[in-house]
């Protein structure tokens, strides 16, 4: 990749990348300038992908489709356009010189087998990552007892308990994987490189091992005085599995962390993706618009609430935030395509907090979990439109997510479990693992990680069925925090709406039969199930 100075503006450089290639699918990639007098915080990043339809080498074939679809995502759902990305059909810059290449190769060792792949760039490896497939996650205790003795007897491994030293780093990572999967936790020398590996910068590989330094590592008789508690042994094997899954199996993930990694890389900094919100109402316009110029705002919360042919249950809830001053805005996201029965703007209750009517873009459930630039706090509300809240409960709920903010922190509690923990349960349980997201909060970066990182296959199953949304955000927030989440109350339940139609989804006769599908598909996609049982909840407020 070479860098040719164009000219100086102010104290920034323009520089022009020349252009960088894939496999013979050509990208180019520009520098654009970053201009103090018009105070723009940006730089433009222009990719042309072109894909070589004859390749059907596996992954890359797989991850090619992958940033085909997280590239509208990405770089063309913005406001100032900070980042574009596009198709072209012929190659336009010279490719002699400065390629990125992705070449794979299959490997099979330790009984487990991989696809590596090298991000190549001037003929210098600056990445790898590799991808397996799930029927490795049941890499169980028997497999491990035959490969065990092999890498013992080679002088590979050394094992006691529950770790496993490796003694030599050749194919450290690979070795790596395995050891995770047999649920052993590696022990490395630190001077061992892990750097070259491509993983989400969410994750540490130092969560997942122990690293350890010269001296501590040639004693012998470390683990007869550092032992680890039984709790943090559990933590970084289960730490570990989830490491592996979401960087290595998933390709959505995969295509999403090239993409990122080559943007930092030529770009110099990765910026969040804000989704633009679209005004409903036109007199809403310029109100929409100085709404995205704002600050972020601390120590507040915003609501955000999907709705579809349900104009009472939601006239209903818009006045139910009038008596807390934790709002910053309420966020309607109207997701019916037909607006002839659209009211007027003046028809709707009157709330303290300002409500942006959003136009979605199309019917999908989806689009409760979008990254609208207009939402400026941390903590998002999420709520369905035929929901009772008490003032106790609100405050409360917020108060007990700003101690949680890694987790869903809600009121309705549901459990995985069954046969294979691949059950959907929603009554009788003393345990919980789910937090149902029709009334719960949560960090805004999730909905970064939903939208952009997440699972496109399952996403399309979530469209087919308009169902499961709500457990595919668990399943990503356990991946990603590695912590139970946290209900508020056991007691009566406060939150169904006299006044509302009973005509959601959970209504439907298969309605739960669903669920448990979607628990059964989701712990396939990822090799494992994620999500952390608590049987703990906080009861904390009179009604």
């Amino acid at each position: 990749m070479s860098l040719t100075q164009l000219r100086k503006v102010k104290n920034y450089y323009l520089y022009s990348i020349k252009d960088f290639i894939i496999n013979n699918d050509k990208i180019y990639i520009k520098k654009g300038v970053r201009n103090v007098s018009l105070k723009i915080n940006c730089n433009n990043l222009l990719f042309e992908l072109h894909n070589d339809l004859s390749n059907k080498n596996f992954p890359i074939s797989e991850i090619y489709n992958e940033i085909k679809n997280l590239k509208k995502k990405l770089y063309f759902e913005r406001e100032y356009e900070c980042v574009d990305l596009f198709d072209s059909n012929q190659l336009r810059s010279n490719t002699k010189e400065n390629i990125i290449s992705l070449k794979s190769r299959d490997i099979s060792t330790f009984g487990i087998h991989f696809h590596e792949v090298s991000i190549i760039e001037n003929k210098e490896v600056i990445k790898k990552f590799f991808t397996i497939d799930k029927e490795n996650f049941k890499f169980n205790k028997n497999r491990s007892f035959e490969v065990f003795p092999i890498l013992i007897k080679d002088k590979i491994i050394s094992n006691e308990s529950s770790y496993c030293k490796i003694l030599k780093p050749t194919n450290l990572h690979e070795l790596l994987v395995v050891l995770i999967l047999s649920k052993c936790i590696p022990v490395i020398n630190k001077k061992w490189s892990l750097d070259i590996f491509l993983i989400d910068n969410n994750f540490e590989w130092r969560k997942a091992l122990v690293i350890q330094d010269d001296i501590d590592y040639l004693n012998p008789k470390y683990f007869h005085n550092h032992l680890l508690s039984n709790y943090e042994m559990e933590e970084k094997i289960m730490y570990g599995e989830k490491l592996v899954s979401w960087n290595f199996q998933v390709p959505t993930s995969i295509a999403y962390n090239i993409l990122t990694f080559l943007e930092k890389r030529y770009n110099g900094d990765v910026i969040n993706k804000d989704i633009k919100a679209n005004n409903l109402y036109s007199e809403d316009k310029e109100m929409f618009q100085k709404e995205k110029l704002k600050p972020l705002v601390i120590k507040k919360f915003t609501v955000t609430m999907i709705t579809y042919k349900r104009i009472n249950s939601l006239n209903y809830s818009l006045a139910q935030f009038n008596n807390n001053a934790n709002v910053d805005k309420i966020v309607v996201i109207w997701n019916d395509p037909d607006l002839s029965k659209l009211p007027k703007k003046t028809e709707w209750n009157k709330s303290i907090a300002p409500v942006f009517f959003v136009k979605a873009t199309h019917n999908t459930l989806h689009n409760k979990f979008l990254p609208y630039d207009i939402i400026k706090t941390e903590a998002i509300l999420i709520l369905d439109d035929d929901q009772r809240l008490t003032r106790p409960l609100l405050t409360n709920l917020y108060d007990l997510w700003e101690y949680n903010r890694d987790v869903l922190v809600g009121y309705n509690r549901r459990l995985t479990g069954g046969k294979n923990n691949s059950e959907y349960i929603y009554s009788g349980i003393k345990t919980f693992d789910l937090i149902l997201t029709s009334l719960s909060f949560l960090n805004k970066k999730y909905l970064y990680y939903y939208t952009y990182n997440f699972s496109s296959k399952f996403k399309e199953e979530i469209d087919k069925l308009m169902n499961c949304e709500d457990i595919a955000m668990n399943y990503l927030v356990a991946m990603l925090s590695n912590k139970p989440n946290v209900a508020l109350t056991v007691g009566d339940d406060l939150s169904s709406c006299d006044n509302c139609p009973a005509s959601g989804l959970s209504t439907k006769s298969d309605h739960y039969k669903i669920r448990s599908k979607c628990v059964y598909e989701l712990n396939n996609l990822f090799g494992i199930n994620p999500m952390i049982k608590n049987k703990f909840f906080v009861n904390t407020f009179d009604k």
